[in-house]
């Protein structure tokens, strides 16, 4: 059995902020040993899902041993404000809420005639909030940074050439945006379902649920709205949209794209032209004739895939090693410093994860 690790790196506070931050990292390695043939997978979870879920537990200990894998995973910026402690908090307004029209219906008041909604707010700060976006990314690539060097120290030769990472959702709009901050780094990006850029900083998220009433046949939507704050504090949002990243470089790295043809968050015309623009970029739709009930059990946004067997499905037919092995150069340019620009700012970032910004 594969056997799993943790440390803590220091996080970059946000641009403003001087509050130090601690990034927790677990990360596995096989039951054989790091050897020359062993990858490194970056896992980064989306909405409901950390480092403590069962199911990235299972994924890290189980990639490394069936994949020959280091699996790395950190719980980055804002992550609480997106996991399951906000959702229980969700389903207790919910409870409430139902709880309300149960009370209304024996009362015998009449039933509103809308849906019922309430907003969630949660305690953020610009010291400590849902970003969504770059500093979240900096978070797990200081993560696998960190346990490239933990290796490195231990003498361990690892592969070099098959650097991948895996997410879904926003944990894939992550998973992208860490391969153009280091697009350098990655042999290959599986994206399930990523967004262009974080339509939950433009827009609240809506958690619905439905109250029923079985003697009467009487149902009414509940809806919860969680406004995150992070436009407060974020001045600059043409950095967060991976098509203005994407036009800037050259991608190196082989992305898988696997979307639903019905997905109701991120429109598939919206991924259709993200991926017109990048190279190396293979973009598979799901359709109703390719629901299996074991890897996609729907065509929505996630297509109610099976994690694992998607992941070991793309191992099968392709496992992300780099074509033309790196030289020495190539290995040297995997952490070099890069820039970038939106029409507001320019980015530097250095080969320590340190970002600056300078007004244009």
């Amino acid at each position: 059995m594969a056997t799993e690790y943790s440390l803590t790196i220091a996080g970059q506070p946000y641009f403003g902020s001087s509050r130090e931050r601690d990034v927790q990292v677990f990360y596995t390695e096989p039951e054989e040993g790091v050897s020359i043939d062993t990858g490194i997978l970056l896992l980064i979870s989306g909405f409901e899902g950390d480092t403590s879920a069962n199911v990235y537990k299972k994924m890290r200990m189980e990639f490394s041993d069936r994949e020959n894998l280091v699996v790395v995973q950190c719980d980055y910026f804002g992550y609480q404000f997106m996991g399951s402690q906000t959702m229980k908090e969700v389903h207790e307004i919910m409870k409430r809420l139902a709880k309300e029209l149960g009370d209304m219906q024996r009362g015998g008041e009449p039933l509103p005639e809308e849906a019922l909604t309430e907003r969630l707010q949660q305690e953020e700060s610009q010291d400590d909030f849902c970003e969504l976006g770059i500093f979240q990314a900096l978070d797990n690539l200081r993560a696998l940074k960190g346990v490239m060097e933990m290796l490195a120290c231990r003498g361990a030769d690892y592969n070099v050439n098959r650097i991948m990472a895996y997410g879904y959702s926003h944990g894939a709009y992550l998973a992208l945006l860490c391969n153009a901050l280091r697009p350098h780094l990655f042999s290959g990006i599986l994206d399930n379902s990523g967004w262009v850029y974080p339509v939950y900083l433009y827009r609240p998220r809506i958690c619905s649920g439905l109250w029923s009433d079985s003697s009467t046949g009487q149902s009414k939507k509940l809806y919860v709205f969680l406004g995150y704050q992070g436009r407060q504090w974020i001045d600059d949002l043409e950095v967060y949209n991976l098509r203005r990243l994407y036009s800037q470089f050259q991608n190196h790295a082989r992305i898988l794209s696997f979307h639903g043809e019905d997905d109701g968050l991120v429109p598939l015309e919206e991924k259709v032209r993200f991926g017109d623009g990048v190279d190396n970029l293979r973009l598979y739709v799901i359709r109703e004739g390719d629901v299996d009930e074991k890897i996609f059990n729907n065509t929505q946004h996630g297509m109610g895939s099976d994690f694992l067997r998607l992941f070991y499905f793309v191992s099968s037919i392709d496992d992300m090693t780099r074509e033309e092995p790196l030289d020495q150069e190539g290995r040297e340019r995997m952490w070099e410093g890069r820039e970038f620009a939106s029409r507001k700012y320019r980015y530097l970032l250095s080969e320590e994860l340190e970002l600056t910004r300078l007004a244009r």
